[in-house]
């Protein structure tokens, strides 16, 4: 299976709850093991014993998937910190955190921080949590991280609707309006556009569906973050998936990437990429799925 070991966060909170949540459903997907970990909000917990209190919530859990969950105790919250707890790891889980401070704009969300020092993917729990994972939309850039992304949407949720999603960029264009050319020339320079992505869609398709996945595609024009938002509330998607680069804080802050936009505008749970992740070979296909329900367990609807 894709995964082996999941990493989830949680500080006793709702959002807490909805990253615990999402991971057991992974775990129980990919026969994974599931770790606990406290991560307490702004660098304290309101709990009295919050050890006492993470032993308990992974028995109670583990009694109810009927799966093995285990605590790797608490940790500070600082990237370098959670990426050693990572390592041993192949899909960190976090809850969704609001910050407002100066300090926390510059440094950029808890999720991009993480991804920063994180060998594994992060998925970022914030949409409902009362049914598996349906429909997943990847966002493509045609660029070989591209391809790896949509692989791990494929084998993360084998039975969702996977759909590689690419939003033509319009920056071409104003170099042509600056130059006053024909609307005819305009239009060309678009459908141009719209053919290549197509193209490139069907390619990306077809050699996943050499592999047993099947997806679709689709292509809009617009910026890439907000399009990608607005195709998940569109179709309703559980999940969206982003690439994004290992760059310094500072880059980050005068340069907000697609994955910061995503994070502060959607609604759904959202799946981060290291762009120098890869899928193994022996991953690649799709295998025989673990039962995500094993006696006694009940049912997510």
């Amino acid at each position: 299976m894709l995964f082996s070991s999941i990493l989830a966060l949680t500080d006793f909170s709702a959002a807490g709850d909805k990253a615990v949540e999402r991971a057991a459903q992974i775990a129980l997907v990919h026969g994974a093991t599931l770790r606990l970990m406290l991560l307490p909000a702004d660098q304290r917990s309101t709990c009295l014993d919050p050890d006492t209190r993470l032993r308990q919530t992974a028995q109670a859990l583990a009694m109810r998937l009927g799966t093995p969950v285990t605590t790797a105790g608490s940790v500070d919250g600082s990237p370098d910190a959670l990426a050693c707890h990572a390592h041993a790891g192949d899909l960190l889980v976090v809850p969704q955190r609001s910050r407002r401070s100066m300090t926390h704009w510059l440094a950029g969300p808890d999720a991009i921080r993480i991804l920063r020092a994180c060998p594994c993917p992060v998925l970022v729990a914030r949409g409902a949590v009362r049914r598996r994972l349906r429909q997943i939309v990847v966002g493509v850039d045609f660029t070989p991280a591209a391809q790896q992304r949509a692989m791990l949407a494929c084998l993360l949720a084998p039975d969702a609707d996977v759909e590689l999603f690419h939003a033509v960029d319009t920056s071409g264009e104003t170099p042509l309006r600056q130059a006053e050319v024909d609307d005819a020339v305009l239009r060309n320079y678009r459908d141009n556009c719209m053919e290549h992505a197509q193209m490139r869609l069907r390619w990306m398709t077809q050699s996943l569906a050499a592999l047993g996945h099947e997806v679709v595609s689709a292509a809009l024009r617009g910026e890439p973050a907000r399009q990608l938002v607005l195709r998940q509330q569109w179709i309703g998607a559980d999940l969206l998936v982003v690439g994004k680069q290992r760059r310094h804080a500072l880059f980050d802050a005068v340069l907000r990437s697609t994955a910061h936009q995503v994070l502060a505008h959607a609604r759904c749970d959202v799946l981060l990429v290291p762009h120098d992740y890869a899928v193994s070979a022996d991953q690649a296909r799709p295998q025989s799925t673990v039962s995500p329900h094993p006696a006694g367990a009940p049912v997510p609807v």
